[in-house]
Order: structure tokens, then sequence, then C-alpha cells
């Protein structure tokens, strides 16, 4: 992954206990259409406990699914259902919690 992200998701999870990065990788949701089944597979994998960091970089809902957007509301984000074209998104969470910290461009 290139270490500035790529357009579309920016996901990052860190083990729980250590910190350490266990998974790093971008998600083109603007220009593959199979960037949202890949992010779903990955998400999957990810441990329960893991600490869940994602961002937007440039545009990322074209192809961002819904079923992809659900894996965040199931660990509390309230925003991602509403960000719109090239619109910033920032999340911070635990999967397989409701705790987290979230931004997205607009918010009040």
């Amino acid at each position: 992954m290139d270490p500035s992200g790529s357009r579309g998701l920016n996901l990052v999870a860190l083990d729980a206990r250590t910190h350490k990065v266990i998974h790093a990788k971008s998600y083109d949701t603007y220009g593959r259409s199979n960037a949202s089944g890949d992010l779903i597979k990955d998400f999957k994998s990810i441990k329960n406990g893991s600490i869940l960091i994602v961002a937007v970089k440039d545009e990322g809902t074209r192809q961002f699914s819904k079923e992809a957007r659900s894996l965040f509301e199931t660990i509390g984000s309230k925003e991602v259902t509403a960000l719109g074209y090239r619109q910033g998104w920032g999340f911070i969470g635990v999967k397989g919690q409701k705790q987290f910290v979230e931004k997205r461009d607009g918010m009040v």
C-alpha cells in the first residue's frame, strides 16, 4: 500500500494489545467495481477487538456498496450512510463493539 493512501477508502487495523498494524489496504471504491467486495472480505477476516481506522481520500462513494457501508454501521458509524460525493469521512472504531470516533465533512 502506498503510505500516503489511495483514492477511495483506506483501512488500517491495529492489534488491540500491541497496537501493531495487522492490516493496511486501500480500496478504490470510486474506480473499481470489485473494491467493496474486497473490503467486505478483508473486514470479515479481521479479528473482533481490533482497532479500525478508516478514511476517505478524494472520492470513495461511487462504488461503495450498501453492504460494505453496513459493516461500519455494525461498529457504530452513524455517518457512513450519509457520505456523499467527494465528501471526507474518518472513523475510528473497534470491530465487534460500538465505540467509535467519527467525522464527516458537514457534520454539526
